[in-house]
């Protein structure tokens, strides 16, 4: 009998031991598979957004703001073209794939609405990208100059800051300058169109006071006219005091 009691206490002991060691090994298992349930949740995509919208005039400030977030995310390449991307048959392209059309997205998620039919055609994030680059930084684009140019002009404070006023003004003149250039590389270039400046306002000054007549006006802008094709390089030593004052400004 004693045996046998010792036996069962024996039989049972071991299926204890039993259960709590397939316990231990589940929650083992639970606690591994945790961690790589977090992970997944966190690398959820999420597309980026940046601090302005693309419209005609700001692709300037937006491309750069653009490319940061691209690059941030280690994806730079996929607007770049540098590396290439890897070929249809390699077995990473399907990874590429999925990369690239998350940068596409990030483009896309950035323009303005009205904008958006326009390019979510394009075929990879390259694509778009110079798509973009290819409408909205043409160089020196007359359509996009005057229209800016016709801002410049049309701005007015009202009732905002003048640190606004400024900001908007200085943007304005930003995206002018990027079109249009100043090709003017020395001081005397500067110099002379500076005092071409200057004769042109003297002689509007006349014409607003009436202190000319109409023939000596047309000679005036004649000789500015000749002063414009023939003065290139050329720096005459005297500048009147008017002149000084101008060029202050």
């Amino acid at each position: 009998m004693a045996d046998e009691s010792g036996s069962s206490a024996t039989t049972g002991g071991g299926t204890e031991e039993f259960h709590n060691s397939d316990l231990s090994t589940l929650l083992r298992l639970l606690q591994q598979q945790q961690p790589a349930s977090v992970t997944t949740t966190n690398k959820q995509y999420q597309p980026v957004s940046i601090a302005v919208k693309l419209d005609e005039f700001n692709f300037s400030v937006w491309s750069r703001l653009m490319r940061m977030a691209i690059g941030g995310r280690g994806s730079l390449s996929h607007i770049t073209g540098n590396p290439p991307p890897p070929s249809p048959e390699d077995p990473e392209y399907t990874n590429w794939e999925q990369e690239d059309l998350k940068v596409q997205s990030d483009i896309i998620h950035n323009l303005s609405s009205y904008l958006v039919a326009l390019y979510v055609e394009f075929p990879t994030a390259r694509d778009l990208w110079n798509g973009l680059n290819e409408t909205y930084s043409t160089g020196r684009d007359y359509l996009q100059l005057f229209d800016l140019k016709r801002q410049a002009n049309r701005i007015k404070q009202e009732d905002g800051t003048i640190e606004t006023y400024h900001g908007i003004l200085s943007r304005l003149w930003r995206e002018i300058g990027r079109r249009e250039p100043n090709p003017m590389t020395a001081e005397a270039d500067i110099a002379t169109f500076n005092r071409g400046l200057f004769q042109a306002h003297k002689v509007s000054g006349l014409v607003a006071r009436g202190e000319e007549s109409g023939k000596e006006i047309r000679r005036r802008y004649r000789r500015l006219g000749r002063r414009g094709g023939h003065q290139q390089g050329r720096q005459r030593r005297r500048d009147s005091t008017d002149e000084q004052q101008w060029l202050v400004w």
